[in-house]
């Protein structure tokens, strides 16, 4: 299967929308490998992305993050978003984009306020959403590409279930969690371990003895609670652990190498463009370019302020 896109709401360049100056919304299918497919742009407005399969790193304005499945991170106004030389790693992803422009009302004004308001004071960058975002998402695609009689007067409704779930989680009031407090609090202490543990090997029965559990049985609930295997947890975590490494420049790759706790240098390189389809070197490179290019905050406070002005209607 080919790359696909599909979008709604921007006149010239996407698909109609059925409701008026509609946010654009649609998805991404990546099944293949394209360079320069996602170029670092600047926004004036937020955007959120939300992951419904797979997932994807994302670089905005001077870090990465790593956005899983059911998650969505908040892109604000002016601030620079990019993957290392508009590359994302091989394997199914798909995920959803919505960009709110500046005056754009597609819901009622108390509710947009009340989003724009969540997402201007929220200090969260990635929120876990679930079904409470991706359900409402699906039905608005599906009235789009049906556009049957009253598909406009259901894409209004689903806009509106969805912003209002957005609210509810940004305020706390809707738990995206699928586990318990205790298996919260347990993937929690196994994260911190992982952390503070990456410069020496980390074993599945030290994971295990540290969750109380037999290491078959703790393969079977880590896989169950997170969807991915120890193993390949801990190999994400060194990762990014590398990539904020890598961005000091000062760092020689080999000292970087022996503290995440590989064996060589070479082991390295071959393990991060592995996971990353980039050498440590070319990483760093492309990642202090997209850094260099970045505009300066205070520049962006400037205009993302007046941005927010923008947000609001005045009153009469």
């Amino acid at each position: 299967m080919a790359n696909f896109q599909e979008r709604f709401g921007r006149d010239g360049i996407d698909k109609p929308s059925l409701a008026e100056e509609v946010p654009i919304l649609g998805q991404r299918i990546i099944e293949t490998q394209t360079k320069g497919m996602l170029p670092a742009h600047t926004l004036k407005y937020f955007q959120l992305v939300y992951v419904e399969q797979g997932e994807i790193e994302v670089w905005v304005n001077d870090r990465f993050y790593t956005v899983r499945e059911q998650e969505f991170i908040v892109v604000r106004p002016y601030e620079t978003m990019a993957y290392i030389n508009g590359v994302l790693a091989k394997g199914n992803r798909r995920f959803i984009q919505i960009n709110f422009e500046p005056l754009k009302r597609c819901i009622s004004k108390d509710l947009m306020e009340e989003l724009y308001k969540n997402l201007a004071t929220s200090k969260d960058r990635i929120l876990k959403a679930g079904s409470y975002f991706s359900e409402p998402h699906k039905a608005i695609l599906k009235e789009l590409r049906d556009n049957s009689q009253w598909s406009h007067k259901v894409v209004a409704n689903h806009f509106e279930i969805m912003f209002i779930n957005l609210v509810r989680i940004f305020e706390g009031k809707l738990s995206c969690s699928l586990h318990s407090q205790d298996e919260i609090k347990l993937l929690k202490e196994i994260e911190e371990y992982i952390e503070s543990n990456l410069d020496v090997e980390i074993s599945i029965c030290d994971l295990a003895k540290l969750s109380g559990i037999s290491e078959n049985y703790f393969r079977v609930q880590f896989k169950k609670l997170t969807g991915m295997s120890p193993l390949k947890f801990v190999n994400l975590k060194r990762i990014e652990g590398a990539k904020e490494l890598l961005l000091n420049q000062q760092r020689p790759i080999t000292e970087i190498a022996f503290e995440l706790g590989f064996s060589s240098c070479q082991y390295f390189s071959t393990f991060f463009k592995k996971q990353t389809t980039f050498t440590p070197d070319e990483f760093r490179k492309e990642a202090l370019k997209m850094l260099q290019s970045t505009v300066q905050k205070s520049v962006l406070a400037k205009d993302a302020a007046a941005v927010m002005d923008g947000f609001f209607e005045k009153p009469e």
